[in-house]
């Protein structure tokens, strides 16, 4: 880390002061701290290397693109007896220009609802069923905050042996768009 004040600069690895610029202090970096230097390097080598392509990236395309994201494939949300639902949604980042999928991720929901049943309900051999509606929504995404998917669930649990209804609004997970898995 360097402290800046003024014309002075502070070393972060031996708090040595450093008359001069950044360019200065890159120098007695080089000069007095090469191991560190190589070390940071490596470091920055290897972080481009894991990451590999950028999810920007649209091989077809073959430029860096805008993304946009798709409406969540449902793979499934269910509700047991007691009003448990759980369920899982697939997520994609796609390419504006010609739609080709370059991120995914895969979001999970597990939370319970009360249905108040009727007295002449049986609880004990009442089938709940869930009428729902999924919607994409966001959060953060400005400079320096990390960029949020997550999935709304909306609907109505209702009981198949009387006439008791609950409302449902639960959200998802929420993943950071640094999180999506390549596609490419």
């Amino acid at each position: 880390m360097q402290t800046q004040i003024g014309k002075t600069i502070k070393c972060g690895l031996c708090s040595e002061i450093i008359t001069g610029s950044v360019r200065d202090l890159n120098r007695h970096k080089g000069e007095k701290h090469p191991e560190e230097r190589a070390a940071m390097r490596a470091r920055h080598k290897a972080q481009a290397r894991r990451g590999g392509a950028s999810i920007n990236h649209c091989e077809s395309c073959s430029k860096f693109v805008s993304l946009e994201i798709s409406e969540p494939e449902d793979n499934g949300v269910d509700v047991d007896e007691e009003g448990n639902i759980s369920g899982s949604m697939r997520l994609t980042l796609n390419c504006v220009d010609c739609s080709t999928e370059l991120a995914e991720t895969e979001l999970s929901i597990e939370d319970s609802v009360e249905c108040e049943h009727e007295e002449a309900c049986v609880t004990d051999n009442a089938t709940l069923s869930l009428d729902y509606n999924l919607e994409v929504g966001e959060e953060g995404g400005g400079r320096f905050s990390k960029h949020l998917y997550f999935v709304q669930i909306t609907g109505e649990i209702s009981c198949a042996g009387c006439s008791a209804t609950a409302p449902v609004d639960l959200l998802s997970d929420k993943v950071a768009a640094s999180y999506f898995e390549s596609c490419q």
